[in-house]
C-alpha cells in the first residue's frame, strides 16, 4: 500500500498544472477588465454573430442553452463593481449597449481562459491526469462562451429595434459605457 509520501509525489505534477491553470483564468479575467468600450467595440465586430450561429439558435438547437444559463454561476452577482448579466434590468438603449459590451467581455474572457488552459496543458503534455485537466478548461470556460454567443445576437436585434423605433433618437456615443 502506497505512504502519503508517495502519493503527494504522484499528484504533484497535476496539482502544480492545475494551480497554473487557475491562475491563467485569473489572468484572462484582469486583462478584459481592463479593456475600455473601444477595445469592446472593436471586439464585438469581431466577435458577431455568422451566419450558420443563425443568431444564436444553433446554439439552443445543439445544447439548450435556454435549459441551463440561468443556473451557471453569474460573476456580476459576486461582485459590486462587476456588471450584472442575470437579467434585463431596462430597455433603455444606452443600458442594453453596455448590456451587449459586457456579454464580448465575458467572451473574451472565458475564451482567452480556455486558450491559455490549452497552452498549458500543451506545455505539459505528460502531466497525470491531462484528461481531467481538459475536462475542467472546458467545462469552466465553453459553455460561458456559449452562454454570451446564444444572447449577445438577440439583444444586438433588441437594441436595433428600439432605435429604429425612437427615430430620430440619437445615442449619445460619450455616454454610453460609464
Amino acid at each position: 500500500m502506497p505512504d502519503v509520501k508517495d502519493i503527494l509525489l504522484l499528484i504533484k505534477p497535476s496539482l502544480q498544472v492545475f494551480c497554473f491553470i487557475v491562475l491563467t483564468q485569473f489572468a484572462a479575467s484582469l486583462v478584459v477588465d481592463h479593456m475600455d468600450e473601444k477595445s469592446l467595440e472593436r471586439w464585438r465586430q469581431i466577435l458577431h454573430s455568422h451566419n450558420w450561429e443563425k443568431n444564436g439558435d444553433v446554439y439552443q438547437q445543439f445544447f439548450d442553452v435556454k435549459k441551463w444559463k440561468d443556473r451557471l454561476p453569474e460573476m456580476g452577482d459576486n461582485s459590486p463593481n462587476q456588471f450584472r448579466k442575470t437579467r434585463m434590468n431596462t430597455t433603455d438603449p444606452m443600458y442594453l449597449y453596455i448590456f451587449i459590451l459586457e456579454t464580448v467581455r465575458a467572451e473574451m474572457c472565458h475564451g482567452l481562459a480556455f486558450i491559455f488552459g490549452i497552452l498549458v496543458l500543451m506545455n505539459n503534455p505528460t502531466v497525470p491526469g491531462l484528461f481531467f485537466l481538459l475536462l475542467y478548461i472546458t467545462l469552466v470556460n465553453v459553455p460561458f462562451v456559449i452562454i454570451q454567443r446564444f444572447n449577445r445576437p438577440r439583444l444586438e436585434r433588441l437594441l436595433e429595434h428600439i432605435v429604429k423605433s425612437h427615430q430620430g433618437v440619437l445615442i449619445p456615443k460619450e455616454s454610453l459605457y460609464t
